[in-house]
């Protein structure tokens, strides 16, 4: 076999060989460089939710308010619930449900008053749902106008031109043009996370 064959042949695999195996190091070294900072913005995206689901409005530092005011049940059948205690003396519950969007799993937390069972406010951490459409779950005008309601939600409205008119029927939500399946989708967690709450209440 032709030595300079060989050669010819094997300069390219070794040198594909050399960049690939620098290229996952650099790779490994990024991760491990950026995981603390990665791990501590997660948190504080969890805690900013359970914050905006219990209709908290904050006037000093996060983690001292969520420190000094939320309790966290972990040992739940259904999974982790927040216990939020307001600043007006009400007690909120706040719930993570899950549910399949159109590309993939969308995690709403979910506020509720302890005692009167409304809901205090909606807040969608995790999506991947198409830009435009489906993600405007994530708009003020779409998430705030559940605040006040009970639902269950049986009936999905065409999305108002003005924002601030909103149906306000208890047992309907105003959808995105264009995002009947999300908007699908937010229906069913909004209902289970109704039933967990009167589930989670009526067993004080």
């Amino acid at each position: 076999m032709n030595p300079q064959w060989i050669k010819e042949k094997a300069t390219p695999v070794v040198f594909m060989t050399a960049v690939t195996f620098v290229c996952i190091s650099l790779v490994g070294l990024v991760d491990i460089v950026t995981r603390p900072s990665v791990d501590r913005n997660k948190t504080l995206f969890q805690k900013q939710a359970v914050c905006d689901a219990s209709a908290t409005v904050l006037s000093g530092d996060l983690a001292a308010w969520y420190d000094a005011n939320v309790t966290v049940v972990t040992n739940a059948a259904d999974g982790p619930y927040y216990l939020v205690n307001g600043g007006d003396g009400v007690s909120r519950l706040v719930l993570i449900q899950q549910g399949p969007g159109l590309w993939g799993s969308i995690t709403a937390y979910v506020g509720f008053n302890r005692k009167t069972a409304v809901i205090e406010g909606v807040t969608f951490q995790d999506h991947v749902e198409t830009p435009g459409l489906g993600a405007r779950i994530d708009e003020p005008w779409f998430r705030h106008q559940f605040a006040g309601k009970t639902g269950p939600f049986n009936e999905l409205r065409p999305e108002p031109q003005d924002k601030t008119k909103g149906t306000r029927d208890a047992g309907a939500f105003d959808q995105i043009t264009g995002a009947t399946i999300t908007a699908s989708a937010v229906k069913d967690i909004m209902n289970k996370s109704i039933e967990r709450a009167k589930a989670l209440n009526a067993a004080r």
